[in-house]
Parts: C-alpha cells; structure tokens; sequence
C-alpha cells in the first residue's frame, strides 16, 4: 500500500468517476485504474462496483474510506514533522515535571523564549518521579522541575534552588479549620490525609511528617493520589484533608481553603535540575529565566 495507490482510491471515491480522477491526478485513466486493481489485490476486497454506465463504492470500500483518509492525514503531517525537524535551526526543549500544577511555572519562561527562539519547540512530560529519572539519565530530557532530594544522588546532574517551598493543608471552606492562620500537625492527628503518591515526589515530607505517617497507618485509611488534580477533586468532595507541597497546588476553587503548616516545618528545596554539560543557550535562558 503506498500514497499513490491511496491517493488514486480515494479521488474515485469522492467524483464516482475514473476518468475525472485521472485528469486531476495528471494520471492516465489505465494507470488509476492500475493502482485500484494492486490496492484492492493487498486488501483481498473488492473496492468499487463498475460497468461502462457507472461507479460504486462496496460495503468495503465504504468503510476502507476514512481509513484511507486517516492513513493518508498521517503520512503528510509525518512528512512535514521530519521536513521541519530536518531545519538545522529548528530544536526541541525537552522538560519533566510530576505534576500538572508545574506547567503554571512554565508559562512565562516559555513565553519569554519563543521571542528570544522562534525556532524553539518545548515537549513536556508529566510524568511520576521513575520515569523522569529514566528520560532524564538517557539525556531524553533537558530539564526537571524537581526538589533538591528527588536528584540528590542522581550522577551528572545539577540542582538549582529557585525556592524553599512549603507545605499546605487544603480543605472545605466549611471546615472547622478555617478560622486558623497555620496547621500543627496536632491538627491533623484525626484527619484522613490525601497524600501524593512517593513515587511522584520522593522525599516531599520532613522526617518528622513520615513518622507521623508512619505511626497512622494502622490507624486511619489515608489515601495516596497518582494525580494532584485527584486529590483536590477528593479534599473537594470531603474525603479528607489534601497535604500536598505547594508547587503541586493549582488555582483552588472557592469551596477549598489551603493553610501552611507551622514555620520551618516541611519546608522542602525545589527548583529545576539539568546536565552538568549544557547543550544550548537555549537552557542557559531558562535557567535565568525560571529563577
């Protein structure tokens, strides 16, 4: 099956009429009609009905169709991708982050360096903590929105503090929480916890919280969270209380209050992380920029 043959098929298919397709195709009639008889012979169907008097697309060739269409889309898009990408000006910034609340912190730097960049394309990855790790080792990532312990024993990469990010409970506007200004973790101690997955952000509590969660488990039915979109959806719906660090907060609806936790505790060092060997001023701006 190639684009000809697809091309051929689907121009009868639209006019009903070999011979006008032809004509658009700057093809000969018996040359169309060649390209059929090979593609029906692939497909081991039978594409059109067609006498002397007219042309009729089968059951098959009705539902071979969109496929058609589809497969054809796909071919030219992918044509012109490797064309743009085949541009020695053209490159990608590739970037990670666990959590969808992270792209916030991406829109002024991208923004800034598409005008200092036109020819820059960002990819981005949300992904869980492993598999960013993975991407970022096999140099398939450029940059990590990451804490300073998520990277710490990570080799040949750099972690750059943009700031110490703090720790929130989030909650129902209605709850009896509301009138505090900070949360102690004595504040919780009754609580269902709604807690991101460590697999997301290893490390995203103090000592003193895991042990604290360590000594609840028997206790109480916390729930880990693969998405932070999730958990604000579950602390929402009363569920429980959302801890969450505060790069993992989005913008909260008006039924959801957040409060920090007591000054100095579950502080946690976050910034971005990138290749001791930096391949691009590109990445040099982002750094500048993100900070």
């Amino acid at each position: 099956m190639n684009t000809q043959q697809l091309s051929c098929f689907l121009l009868v298919a639209d006019r009903l009429n070999f011979t006008k397709a032809a004509e658009e195709l700057f093809l000969s009639v018996p040359t169309v009609t060649h390209h059929i008889k090979t593609l029906e012979a692939e497909l081991k169907t039978t594409l059109f009905l067609r006498n002397s008097k007219m042309v009729q697309l089968t059951e098959a060739g009705a539902s071979f169709y969109e496929d058609a269409k589809e497969i054809l889309d796909k071919i030219r898009l992918s044509e012109q991708k490797l064309a743009h990408i085949a541009n020695a000006s053209t490159f990608f910034l590739k970037i990670g982050c666990t959590s969808n609340a992270e792209l916030e912190y991406l829109k002024e730097p991208l923004a800034k360096l598409h005008q200092i960049y036109p020819n820059m394309l960002p990819k981005i990855y949300v992904h869980d903590y492993f598999s960013l790790k993975k991407l970022f080792e096999n140099h398939q990532i450029d940059l990590m929105l990451s804490t300073k312990g998520m990277v710490k024993n990570m080799p040949g990469s750099v972690f750059k503090q943009t700031r110490i990010a703090k720790n929130y409970a989030i909650f129902p506007a209605d709850s009896p929480l509301r009138d505090k200004t900070e949360l102690h973790l004595e504040d919780i101690k009754q609580q269902r916890l709604i807690i991101l997955h460590p697999k997301l952000i290893p490390f995203q509590y103090s000592d003193r919280m895991r042990d604290q969660m360590a000594e609840r488990a028997f206790s109480h039915q916390d729930i880990l969270c693969d998405n932070d979109q999730v958990g604000l959806l579950l602390a929402e719906c009363g569920f429980g209380i959302v801890v969450f660090p505060e790069f993992c907060i989005g913008t909260l609806p008006a039924t959801l209050k957040m409060l920090p936790f007591e000054q100095n505790v579950f502080s946690i060092s976050y910034g971005v992380t990138h290749h001791k060997k930096i391949r691009h001023d590109c990445i040099r701006d982002f750094l500048e920029i993100f900070q």
